[in-house]
C-alpha cells in the first residue's frame, strides 16, 4: 500500500509540526482499481497511537488501532 498526501492545491505536502492535545482529521483515497476510501482518524499529539475508522465503496469497514 502506498499513500501520498497532498495539500488543497494538489501539491505533495511535506512537513511536520507538533500540536498539543488530540489531533483529528479525515482521509480520502482513490485506489488504482477505482475503489474509494473515506474515513477519519484520532491521534494523541506526540504519540504513536491512535484510531482510524473508514469505509470503502465496496462496503468494507476498517477500524485499525495503532
Amino acid at each position: 500500500m502506498s499513500l501520498t498526501l497532498k495539500d488543497t492545491a494538489g501539491k505533495i505536502k511535506t512537513g511536520t509540526s507538533t500540536i498539543g492535545g488530540v489531533n483529528i482529521g479525515e482521509i480520502h483515497a482513490l485506489c488504482t482499481d477505482g475503489t474509494r476510501v473515506q474515513g477519519s482518524f484520532l491521534i494523541g499529539s506526540g504519540t504513536t497511537s491512535g484510531t482510524v475508522s473508514g469505509t470503502d465503496t465496496n462496503g468494507s469497514v476498517c477500524k485499525p488501532l495503532f
